[in-house]
Order: structure tokens, then C-alpha cells, then sequence
């Protein structure tokens, strides 16, 4: 099975459409996520539950393919 993103729903169900866990067999491994405080889009991607970092586990695309593609490569090592 591969990597699948899954929308983040919050206790209270509140959600956003561009907000989402990545799935790996069942359980959530990261994090990818629209920052609305730029003015350009960009797209917050992190490995495990930490908050998002930059470096090995964690860092910002340009889209979210783009940011899909930033985890893929980094999960795989």
C-alpha cells in the first residue's frame, strides 16, 4: 500500500479543504498543509507528529504536488 492523504477533520469537525494527515497502511506519518500567512501559495510538508520543520523531516513547496513529491522522496530516503 502507498502513501494516501486523508483531510484533516478536527475534534470540534471543523476542516479545511487544503489541510491533510499522510496516511502510510493505515496510520497517519506526516503532515501536508496550505500556509495561509504568505502571499504566494505554498504548501507545509513534515514527517511524524513534531511540528513542521525544515530538514530531513520536514520543509515548504511551491504546491502540493509539489510538496507530495518533497515527502515521497524523503519517506523513501
Amino acid at each position: 500500500m502507498g502513501l494516501t492523504l486523508q483531510p484533516i477533520i478536527w475534534a470540534a469537525g471543523y476542516s479545511r479543504p487544503d489541510g491533510y494527515h499522510v496516511i502510510d497502511e493505515g496510520r497517519t506519518v506526516g503532515r501536508i498543509y496550505r500556509m495561509n500567512s504568505t502571499a504566494k501559495e505554498s504548501w507545509r510538508w513534515t514527517i511524524g507528529p513534531r511540528p513542521p520543520t525544515h530538514g530531513p523531516n520536514g520543509g515548504v513547496a511551491d504546491s502540493l504536488d509539489d510538496a507530495k513529491a518533497a515527502f515521497r522522496c524523503a519517506w523513501d530516503g
